[in-house]
């Protein structure tokens, strides 16, 4: 249901809604953006390079967030939600020491992805590690869930093809049918006819 509700909101405004959605709902955008481009409505090198900017914009905030957040929340009331003073530099130590991987790990992590993001801000991450290291999960991610709605998509019009033929050559057999039942009752009337 969203995904048809997203695939009508890109028909009707283009790329810069795959740009928009795509700061938000990379994932789902991704497969609906590569379904639409398999359908001939998109250009899937553009649907391609649109979402991993998208991608990186939202991913961006979403550090920002945290790293704004840090200050502000985190270090005067994230006692009262789990995050007390030794938490958080521990986050930090995490972020410094393993932020790469601890990075790439979220970007295919795709239902928790933001957490991983926020708090590679809350864990001051570096700014250019911290973009470097998403361009690269990025570029991985995006190419395989566009490439996913793209031979699905595919996959799905091939289906359509044959469905539409398979119900072409079902019509014909049942007309053929019906044809053969109704000779064949005419000539068998026509010889029950002559044995009277």
């Amino acid at each position: 249901m969203i995904e048809g509700s997203l695939a009508n909101l890109i028909q009707q405004y283009g790329y810069w809604m795959l740009f928009l959605i795509g700061i938000f709902e990379g994932p789902i955008v991704s497969i609906v953006g590569g379904f639409l481009s398999s359908v001939g409505i998109l250009n899937l090198y553009l649907v391609y390079f649109i979402i991993l900017f998208g991608e990186i914009v939202g991913d961006t905030l979403y550090y920002l967030v945290g790293y704004f957040s840090r200050d502000r929340i985190l270090n005067n009331y994230g006692k009262y939600i789990g995050l007390p003073t030794e938490r958080l530099n521990k986050l930090d130590r995490i972020f410094h020491h393993h932020g790469g991987k601890t990075l790439l790990l979220g970007k295919f992590l795709i239902f928790v992805g933001g957490f991983f993001l926020v708090s590679a801000g809350a864990g001051r991450m570096n700014y250019v590690k911290f973009i470097i290291y998403n361009i690269i999960g990025a570029l991985i991610k995006t190419a395989i869930l566009v490439g996913l709605g793209f031979y699905f998509g595919s996959l799905y019009m091939i289906a359509a093809h044959y469905f539409k033929k398979g119900t072409e050559i079902l019509t014909l057999i049942v007309l053929v049918a019906i044809a053969l039942i109704f000779i064949s009752k005419k000539i068998l009337s026509k010889y029950i006819y002559k044995l009277n």
